[in-house]
């Protein structure tokens, strides 16, 4: 350069930052107790509710529209789902509109989850799902599982008086009360798809499922353990209720007994779990987060079962091959933005 007498130069470099796209499914809670407070009253949106819906729109901000995908779950004890879309500017509307109402189905909602990740489309529209993106659950609850949805009509005590000649009769059970000890309340049959993110006849006698005639539970849902012989094996997505090692014991007899209804809705959701750790739809396995908010006293929270559910390293069934996640237990709502928040930024840092 010195001798073609040119002592400067001027250098021009253009950069593209690049980062890996996400897909995210958000799963929230909105069950009875997301808006109880003070004295055991309850308020569709009192209690747990605003903190929950401010910490969830705050989360879906961080994400880019037009590139990451954000879709959600949200439920008690039927769901409402909305499928992961670049285009998701109308979460945070819906995430408001968010008011507390039924039980907790936590099987079915992780599940409508990793389906919703498991089914993306790719750009023929097949749905393959996205195995280069980071997928991601993010799942938040108050409480412990304690429904499921099944195809009930198999163990109809008299199939010719139950709903006679239905070949499928699917809703949701749980148990209302006794979650410790029997006896206790279990109910159902129960439409298990909400047409909006809050309903606020969930679990009441306007959403029993539509075939009943001749059936006990038609006039009490109380009396659901009259019509059938006892609790599925499995629930609608394929999930045992009593897998080889189950995380509780459970007595599919016991029908009638909440703490029975309720083991199985805990087998059935922890063994989603392992099955998305599986990559059963598409080979997908996601990266599951997990919080919860342990402000509800009478049922709360079970922190190994959240550990399992996220493979944190100190789960008792913790998957080295598979991607580690991440539980924050929180003690009150104002807690949950900071949880949420810490989680957005570990999937951002991750993306990069």
């Amino acid at each position: 350069m010195a001798i073609l007498n040119q002592q400067t130069a001027h250098i021009s470099l253009t950069g593209t930052a690049k980062r890996r796209d996400v897909n995210i499914m958000l799963v929230l809670d909105r069950s009875w107790s997301m808006g109880a407070y003070g004295n055991g009253q309850h308020c569709g949106n009192c209690g747990a509710i605003p903190g929950m819906i401010h910490a969830a729109t705050s989360f879906v901000n961080q994400f880019a529209q037009g590139r990451d995908k954000v879709g959600m779950v949200v439920f008690g004890g039927d769901y409402y789902r909305a499928l992961p879309s670049t285009d998701f500017g109308a979460l945070p509307g819906q995430i408001g509109q968010i008011t507390s109402s039924g039980n907790t189905g936590s099987a079915q909602a992780l599940w409508q989850a990793y389906d919703a990740l498991g089914n993306i489309p790719d750009q023929n529209g097949k749905p393959a799902g996205e195995p280069g993106a980071l997928n991601v659950i993010l799942f938040f609850t108050d409480g412990l599982p304690n429904g499921i949805t099944a195809n009930f009509a198999p163990l109809r005590v008299s199939p010719n008086s139950c709903s006679s000649g239905s070949t499928s009769m699917l809703g949701w059970i749980s148990q209302t009360s006794g979650f410790v000890l029997d006896p206790g309340t279990t109910r159902g049959l129960f439409i298990p798809v909400a047409a909006a993110v809050s309903d606020p006849n969930d679990g009441g006698s306007a959403n029993l499922i539509a075939n009943r005639g001749g059936c006990n539970f038609a006039g009490n849902s109380a009396n659901m353990y009259l019509d059938f012989t006892g609790i599925p094996a499995q629930d609608y997505y394929g999930n045992l209720t009593n897998p080889p090692s189950p995380y509780k014991p459970v007595d599919l007899s016991g029908l009638n007994r909440a703490t029975q209804v309720a083991a199985a809705s805990f087998n059935a959701a922890d063994y989603a779990a392992q099955r998305m750790r599986a990559g059963a739809i598409n080979s997908i396995v996601p990266l599951v987060y997990t919080i919860s908010l342990l402000d509800n006293p009478a049922e709360p929270p079970d922190p190994v079962f959240m550990k399992r559910v996220s493979n944190t390293m100190d789960s008792p069934i913790y998957d080295s091959t598979k991607p580690t996640g991440l539980y924050i237990d929180t003690q009150s709502a104002d807690q949950l933005t900071p949880a949420f928040q810490r989680i957005a930024s570990e999937i951002l840092r991750l993306s990069q």
